[in-house]
């Protein structure tokens, strides 16, 4: 095997160990979702930034974000207290 194909070869088999995490991590925070909203106990359609929870997962402590709320550009300054109830929920 030459060094070019061995490279290669662990190029690729690092790439599926990722994606046994990056797959199912994505999965699991993509989608919409229903959370009662904090500020004013209403329900709130919210879709958390899968991308950048599962790509901070890999090297630190994951960064959970919305993408996008019901109640946005409205409210888009407001400090997503509504996160925990995503986080903890299991879609």
């Amino acid at each position: 095997m030459t060094p070019l194909a061995g490279i290669a070869v662990i190029c690729a088999l690092g790439a599926l160990g990722l994606s046994f995490w990056f797959v199912p991590a994505f999965r699991r925070y993509r989608g919409k979702r229903t959370v009662k909203c904090p500020e004013n106990e209403a329900p709130a359609l919210v879709e958390v930034d899968a991308a950048r929870f599962t790509a901070t997962s890999l090297f630190e402590r994951p960064t959970v974000r919305l993408k996008e709320c019901s109640r946005w550009p409205g409210r888009a300054g407001c400090d997503q207290a509504c996160l925990p109830q995503v986080v903890t929920e299991n879609p």
